[in-house]
């Protein structure tokens, strides 16, 4: 991922790739709910995802 992107807003992946919002908002979900390594691995998955090559 370069650094030099920015993530994208919930409305720019609405309009862009609703699928991949529907993605970005379950990691989001887990990364408040669990514990530890799975929250940051959920979390960087959500960057990851959110944000344009």
């Amino acid at each position: 991922m370069d650094s030099t992107n920015t993530p994208l807003t919930d409305a720019q992946l609405a309009e862009s790739h609703p699928a991949v919002l529907v993605l970005v908002s379950k990691l989001d979900d887990i990364a408040r709910r669990e514990p530890g390594g799975v929250a940051a691995l959920a979390q960087a998955m959500a960057e990851y995802f959110r944000t344009p090559d």
